[in-house]
Protein backbone atom coordinates (compact mmCIF):
# COMPACT_ATOMS: atom_id res chain seq x y z
CA UNK A 1 0.00 0.00 0.00
CA UNK A 2 1.28 3.42 -1.17
CA UNK A 3 2.22 5.45 2.23
CA UNK A 4 1.63 9.09 2.18
CA UNK A 5 4.56 11.43 1.74
CA UNK A 6 5.12 13.36 4.48
CA UNK A 7 8.52 14.89 3.72
CA UNK A 8 9.08 17.25 0.57
CA UNK A 9 11.67 18.95 -1.15
CA UNK A 10 12.76 21.96 0.70
CA UNK A 11 12.46 20.00 3.66
CA UNK A 12 15.71 18.71 5.98
CA UNK A 13 16.33 15.08 5.36
CA UNK A 14 15.93 13.33 9.11
CA UNK A 15 19.63 12.44 9.95
CA UNK A 16 19.43 8.43 9.48
CA UNK A 17 21.81 6.32 11.27
CA UNK A 18 22.45 2.49 10.89
CA UNK A 19 24.24 -0.09 8.96
CA UNK A 20 26.07 -0.81 5.71
CA UNK A 21 25.19 -4.41 4.89
CA UNK A 22 28.68 -5.44 5.96
CA UNK A 23 28.32 -4.11 9.31
CA UNK A 24 30.40 -0.64 9.04
CA UNK A 25 28.18 2.12 10.94
CA UNK A 26 26.15 4.53 9.18
CA UNK A 27 25.11 7.87 9.97
CA UNK A 28 23.91 10.54 7.22
CA UNK A 29 25.24 13.38 8.75
CA UNK A 30 28.77 12.37 8.11
CA UNK A 31 27.83 12.11 4.71
CA UNK A 32 26.99 15.87 3.85
CA UNK A 33 29.11 18.41 2.28
CA UNK A 34 28.18 16.41 -1.16
CA UNK A 35 25.66 15.32 -2.59
CA UNK A 36 23.52 12.23 -1.49
CA UNK A 37 21.20 10.07 -4.06
CA UNK A 38 19.23 8.14 -1.36
CA UNK A 39 17.33 5.12 -3.10
CA UNK A 40 14.37 4.44 -0.80
CA UNK A 41 14.68 0.31 -0.81
CA UNK A 42 11.57 -0.26 0.97
CA UNK A 43 8.16 -1.96 -0.03
CA UNK A 44 9.87 -3.48 -3.39
CA UNK A 45 10.96 -7.01 -3.52
CA UNK A 46 14.72 -8.47 -2.60
CA UNK A 47 15.49 -8.77 -6.36
CA UNK A 48 14.64 -4.90 -7.27
CA UNK A 49 16.57 -4.02 -4.38
CA UNK A 50 19.47 -6.11 -5.07
CA UNK A 51 18.98 -5.01 -8.65
CA UNK A 52 18.95 -1.22 -7.83
CA UNK A 53 22.19 -1.75 -5.54
CA UNK A 54 24.07 -3.68 -7.65
CA UNK A 55 23.58 -0.67 -10.51
CA UNK A 56 24.53 2.08 -7.98
CA UNK A 57 27.33 0.64 -6.63
CA UNK A 58 28.80 -0.26 -9.66
CA UNK A 59 28.42 3.59 -10.96
CA UNK A 60 30.22 5.11 -7.38
CA UNK A 61 33.34 5.78 -9.08
CA UNK A 62 31.39 7.95 -11.93
CA UNK A 63 28.87 9.63 -9.65
CA UNK A 64 32.34 10.80 -8.01
CA UNK A 65 32.89 12.77 -10.92
CA UNK A 66 29.63 14.98 -9.94
CA UNK A 67 30.67 15.17 -6.67
CA UNK A 68 27.93 12.64 -5.49
CA UNK A 69 27.75 9.59 -3.34
CA UNK A 70 24.20 6.76 -3.54
CA UNK A 71 23.40 5.09 -0.78
CA UNK A 72 20.50 2.33 -1.16
CA UNK A 73 18.44 2.55 2.09
CA UNK A 74 16.18 0.26 3.95
CA UNK A 75 14.80 0.00 7.52
CA UNK A 76 15.46 -3.11 9.62
CA UNK A 77 13.54 -5.84 9.11
CA UNK A 78 13.58 -9.90 8.67
CA UNK A 79 12.59 -9.41 4.99
CA UNK A 80 16.24 -6.94 4.57
CA UNK A 81 18.45 -8.57 7.16
CA UNK A 82 17.39 -12.25 5.12
CA UNK A 83 17.95 -10.77 1.48
CA UNK A 84 21.09 -8.80 2.38
CA UNK A 85 23.20 -9.49 5.18
CA UNK A 86 23.67 -12.57 4.10
CA UNK A 87 25.64 -12.66 1.93
CA UNK A 88 26.15 -9.07 2.07
CA UNK A 89 24.70 -6.96 -0.29
CA UNK A 90 27.24 -3.89 -1.27
CA UNK A 91 25.77 -0.84 -1.06
CA UNK A 92 23.08 -1.13 0.76
CA UNK A 93 22.31 0.56 3.92
CA UNK A 94 20.07 -0.63 6.83
CA UNK A 95 18.54 1.60 9.08
CA UNK A 96 18.88 0.85 13.02
CA UNK A 97 15.43 -0.94 14.51
CA UNK A 98 12.42 1.36 14.67
CA UNK A 99 13.42 3.61 12.66
CA UNK A 100 10.38 4.52 10.71
CA UNK A 101 11.28 5.66 6.63
CA UNK A 102 7.34 5.63 5.59
CA UNK A 103 7.49 9.50 6.19
CA UNK A 104 10.24 9.46 2.90
CA UNK A 105 7.62 7.53 0.99
CA UNK A 106 9.44 5.60 -1.92
CA UNK A 107 7.05 2.62 -1.79
CA UNK A 108 5.75 0.91 -4.98
CA UNK A 109 7.05 -1.05 -7.72
CA UNK A 110 10.37 0.27 -8.25
CA UNK A 111 12.16 2.58 -5.46
CA UNK A 112 11.87 6.51 -5.52
CA UNK A 113 15.66 8.59 -5.57
CA UNK A 114 15.59 11.54 -3.11
CA UNK A 115 18.04 14.08 -4.17
CA UNK A 116 20.22 15.46 -0.78
CA UNK A 117 21.90 19.09 -1.49
CA UNK A 118 25.26 19.10 0.36
CA UNK A 119 23.55 20.55 3.54
CA UNK A 120 21.28 17.55 3.82
CA UNK A 121 17.67 19.28 2.55
CA UNK A 122 15.71 17.49 0.23
CA UNK A 123 16.11 19.25 -3.61
CA UNK A 124 14.45 16.72 -6.02
CA UNK A 125 12.21 13.16 -5.96
CA UNK A 126 13.09 11.11 -8.70
CA UNK A 127 10.74 8.15 -9.94
CA UNK A 128 11.99 6.27 -12.51
CA UNK A 129 10.84 2.38 -13.18
CA UNK A 130 14.30 0.95 -13.62
CA UNK A 131 17.62 0.90 -12.27
CA UNK A 132 19.35 2.56 -15.39
CA UNK A 133 17.31 5.33 -15.87
CA UNK A 134 17.03 5.99 -12.07
CA UNK A 135 20.94 6.27 -12.30
CA UNK A 136 20.66 8.65 -15.89
CA UNK A 137 18.13 11.39 -13.56
CA UNK A 138 20.23 10.94 -10.23
CA UNK A 139 23.74 11.96 -12.21
CA UNK A 140 21.64 14.18 -14.49
CA UNK A 141 20.16 16.14 -10.41
CA UNK A 142 23.95 15.87 -9.22
CA UNK A 143 25.34 17.67 -12.08
CA UNK A 144 22.89 20.47 -11.59
CA UNK A 145 23.80 20.69 -7.67
CA UNK A 146 27.69 21.25 -8.70
CA UNK A 147 28.91 24.48 -7.39
CA UNK A 148 32.02 24.38 -9.65
CA UNK A 149 35.95 24.91 -8.26
CA UNK A 150 36.54 25.96 -4.69
CA UNK A 151 37.30 30.09 -4.62
CA UNK A 152 39.55 31.30 -2.52
CA UNK A 153 38.38 34.27 -0.64
CA UNK A 154 40.01 36.92 1.76
CA UNK A 155 36.50 38.33 2.75
CA UNK A 156 33.04 37.22 2.51
CA UNK A 157 29.27 38.79 3.54
CA UNK A 158 28.04 36.72 6.14
CA UNK A 159 25.23 35.96 4.92
CA UNK A 160 23.04 32.51 4.71
CA UNK A 161 22.16 31.22 1.39
CA UNK A 162 19.44 29.01 1.14
CA UNK A 163 17.90 27.48 -1.34
CA UNK A 164 14.35 25.65 -2.10
CA UNK A 165 12.33 27.13 0.74
CA UNK A 166 9.49 27.89 -1.63
CA UNK A 167 8.80 25.48 -4.36
CA UNK A 168 7.75 26.53 -7.67
CA UNK A 169 3.87 27.02 -7.03
CA UNK A 170 3.62 28.91 -3.95
CA UNK A 171 6.08 31.15 -5.85
CA UNK A 172 3.86 31.65 -8.39
CA UNK A 173 0.86 32.34 -6.25
CA UNK A 174 2.70 34.80 -4.52
CA UNK A 175 3.36 36.84 -7.76
CA UNK A 176 -0.30 36.67 -8.98
CA UNK A 177 -1.05 37.79 -5.24
CA UNK A 178 1.07 40.88 -6.11
CA UNK A 179 0.05 41.57 -9.24
CA UNK A 180 -3.95 41.41 -7.94
CA UNK A 181 -3.89 43.29 -4.69
CA UNK A 182 -3.45 46.97 -4.11
CA UNK A 183 0.19 47.35 -3.90
CA UNK A 184 2.23 50.95 -3.08
CA UNK A 185 4.94 52.23 -3.10
CA UNK A 186 7.96 51.15 -0.77
CA UNK A 187 8.36 52.89 2.27
CA UNK A 188 11.05 53.19 4.45
CA UNK A 189 10.72 52.97 8.83
CA UNK A 190 11.88 56.55 9.57
CA UNK A 191 11.46 58.84 12.78
CA UNK A 192 10.22 62.19 12.55
CA UNK A 193 11.13 65.87 13.87
CA UNK A 194 9.49 64.82 17.37
CA UNK A 195 10.96 61.39 17.58
CA UNK A 196 7.28 59.47 16.21
CA UNK A 197 7.62 56.35 14.00
CA UNK A 198 6.71 57.43 10.53
CA UNK A 199 6.74 55.59 6.80
CA UNK A 200 8.71 57.82 4.86
CA UNK A 201 8.82 57.12 0.96
CA UNK A 202 12.12 58.62 -0.85
CA UNK A 203 12.70 57.60 -4.71
CA UNK A 204 16.32 58.77 -3.86
CA UNK A 205 16.92 56.16 -1.55
CA UNK A 206 14.10 53.55 -2.68
CA UNK A 207 12.33 52.52 -5.65
CA UNK A 208 9.68 49.62 -5.00
CA UNK A 209 6.73 48.47 -4.95
CA UNK A 210 5.02 46.57 -1.89
CA UNK A 211 2.29 44.51 -0.84
CA UNK A 212 1.23 43.91 2.59
CA UNK A 213 0.56 39.89 3.00
CA UNK A 214 -2.23 40.22 5.95
CA UNK A 215 -2.63 37.69 8.48
CA UNK A 216 -6.37 36.85 6.35
CA UNK A 217 -4.69 36.54 3.29
CA UNK A 218 -4.54 32.95 2.24
CA UNK A 219 -1.35 32.56 1.39
CA UNK A 220 -0.12 33.73 5.01
CA UNK A 221 -0.51 30.86 6.51
CA UNK A 222 2.26 28.85 3.59
CA UNK A 223 4.77 31.34 4.40
CA UNK A 224 4.71 31.42 8.20
CA UNK A 225 4.90 27.72 8.00
CA UNK A 226 7.96 28.06 5.45
CA UNK A 227 9.26 30.35 7.91
CA UNK A 228 8.89 28.23 10.92
CA UNK A 229 9.21 25.07 9.44
CA UNK A 230 12.27 25.54 7.16
CA UNK A 231 13.92 28.45 7.61
CA UNK A 232 14.14 28.77 11.75
CA UNK A 233 16.14 25.79 11.99
CA UNK A 234 18.62 26.75 9.01
CA UNK A 235 18.91 29.84 11.59
CA UNK A 236 19.53 28.29 14.85
CA UNK A 237 22.23 25.72 12.78
CA UNK A 238 23.97 28.62 11.64
CA UNK A 239 23.69 31.63 14.10
CA UNK A 240 22.25 29.75 17.61
CA UNK A 241 19.17 32.32 17.11
CA UNK A 242 15.69 30.91 18.18
CA UNK A 243 13.34 32.73 15.74
CA UNK A 244 10.39 32.95 17.58
CA UNK A 245 8.94 36.06 15.64
CA UNK A 246 8.63 37.35 12.32
CA UNK A 247 8.17 41.30 11.33
CA UNK A 248 5.56 41.92 8.56
CA UNK A 249 5.76 40.12 5.69
CA UNK A 250 5.75 41.89 2.11
CA UNK A 251 5.79 40.61 -1.49
CA UNK A 252 7.56 43.29 -3.53
CA UNK A 253 8.31 44.02 -6.87
CA UNK A 254 11.66 45.47 -8.72
CA UNK A 255 11.17 46.33 -12.07
CA UNK A 256 12.51 47.98 -15.24
CA UNK A 257 11.57 51.20 -14.21
CA UNK A 258 14.27 51.87 -11.73
CA UNK A 259 14.03 49.51 -8.99
CA UNK A 260 16.53 49.69 -6.27
CA UNK A 261 17.10 50.22 -2.69
CA UNK A 262 20.73 51.96 -2.41
CA UNK A 263 22.82 50.85 0.54
CA UNK A 264 20.97 50.92 3.95
CA UNK A 265 20.89 48.89 7.18
CA UNK A 266 17.45 47.34 8.36
CA UNK A 267 17.69 48.30 11.98
CA UNK A 268 18.94 51.87 12.06
CA UNK A 269 15.86 53.59 13.18
CA UNK A 270 14.54 53.73 16.25
CA UNK A 271 11.60 52.06 16.08
CA UNK A 272 12.80 48.93 13.96
CA UNK A 273 15.90 48.41 16.52
CA UNK A 274 14.37 45.25 17.67
CA UNK A 275 15.07 43.20 13.92
CA UNK A 276 17.90 40.86 14.25
CA UNK A 277 17.62 38.95 11.02
CA UNK A 278 16.70 39.93 7.54
CA UNK A 279 14.86 37.35 4.97
CA UNK A 280 14.99 37.95 1.30
CA UNK A 281 13.31 35.15 -1.01
CA UNK A 282 13.25 35.58 -4.82
CA UNK A 283 10.40 34.32 -6.41
CA UNK A 284 12.09 34.41 -9.65
CA UNK A 285 15.18 34.24 -11.42
CA UNK A 286 15.95 34.52 -15.43
CA UNK A 287 13.35 36.93 -16.17
CA UNK A 288 14.92 40.40 -14.87
CA UNK A 289 18.71 41.81 -15.52
CA UNK A 290 20.10 43.37 -12.29
CA UNK A 291 18.69 43.32 -8.78
CA UNK A 292 21.80 41.39 -7.13
CA UNK A 293 21.94 42.01 -3.23
CA UNK A 294 25.54 43.62 -2.24
CA UNK A 295 27.42 44.31 1.06
CA UNK A 296 29.74 46.38 0.40
CA UNK A 297 31.17 46.00 3.67
CA UNK A 298 32.95 42.93 2.67
CA UNK A 299 33.53 43.58 -0.77
CA UNK A 300 32.37 43.69 -4.15
CA UNK A 301 30.32 40.11 -4.38
CA UNK A 302 26.66 40.05 -5.74
CA UNK A 303 24.59 37.49 -4.43
CA UNK A 304 21.17 36.17 -6.46
CA UNK A 305 19.50 33.06 -4.54
CA UNK A 306 17.69 30.99 -6.69
CA UNK A 307 13.74 31.11 -7.58
CA UNK A 308 12.68 29.80 -3.87
CA UNK A 309 15.74 30.62 -2.39
CA UNK A 310 16.78 32.89 0.37
CA UNK A 311 19.18 35.15 1.45
CA UNK A 312 19.36 35.83 5.17
CA UNK A 313 21.87 38.30 6.98
CA UNK A 314 22.08 40.53 10.24
CA UNK A 315 19.75 43.43 10.15
CA UNK A 316 22.88 45.40 10.79
CA UNK A 317 24.42 44.60 7.56
CA UNK A 318 24.99 47.31 5.18
CA UNK A 319 23.25 46.20 1.86
CA UNK A 320 21.16 47.25 -0.76
CA UNK A 321 19.15 45.67 -3.88
CA UNK A 322 21.25 46.66 -6.74
CA UNK A 323 18.79 48.25 -10.03
CA UNK A 324 16.84 45.99 -11.99
CA UNK A 325 17.81 46.94 -15.56
CA UNK A 326 15.14 45.06 -17.01
CA UNK A 327 11.76 43.01 -16.34
CA UNK A 328 10.64 42.50 -12.84
CA UNK A 329 11.74 40.79 -9.79
CA UNK A 330 9.81 39.57 -7.07
CA UNK A 331 10.75 38.95 -3.81
CA UNK A 332 9.30 38.21 -0.31
CA UNK A 333 10.84 40.26 2.22
CA UNK A 334 10.53 39.79 6.23
CA UNK A 335 12.94 40.22 9.38
CA UNK A 336 13.10 37.63 11.86
CA UNK A 337 13.57 37.73 15.55
CA UNK A 338 13.79 35.60 18.91
CA UNK A 339 12.07 36.24 22.57
CA UNK A 340 14.42 38.75 23.99
CA UNK A 341 14.14 40.85 21.10
CA UNK A 342 10.76 41.16 21.02
CA UNK A 343 10.46 42.17 24.85
CA UNK A 344 12.66 45.19 23.57
CA UNK A 345 10.19 45.75 20.91
CA UNK A 346 7.79 45.83 23.45
CA UNK A 347 9.06 47.72 25.55
CA UNK A 348 9.77 50.40 23.10
CA UNK A 349 6.28 50.71 22.64
CA UNK A 350 5.16 50.85 25.53
CA UNK A 351 7.55 53.57 26.65
CA UNK A 352 9.34 50.65 29.31
CA UNK A 353 12.72 50.65 27.67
Amino acid sequence: MTQAVLFHPGDRMPMIVGSHSDGRLFALESQLGQTLLVVLADGVSPEVQAAWAARFTAAAEGLKTVEAEAVVLLSMGVTALTAHLNPPTPGVVIALPDTDLSPLGGQGAAPDILVIDRSGRIVQRLSEADPDRGLAAAVAAAERLRLGPPVLRHSAAPVLMVPNLIDPGLCGALMAAFEAGAHAEGAMASVNEKGEAIARVSDAKKKRRDLLLEHDHPLHGAVVDVLGRRLAPELYRAYHLEVAHADRILIARYDHTGGYFHRHRDNAAPNVAFRQFAVSINLNTGDYTGGELEFPEFGPDLYLPPAGGAAVFSASLLHAARPVLSGSRYVLLTFLHDNGAEARRIDALTGRG
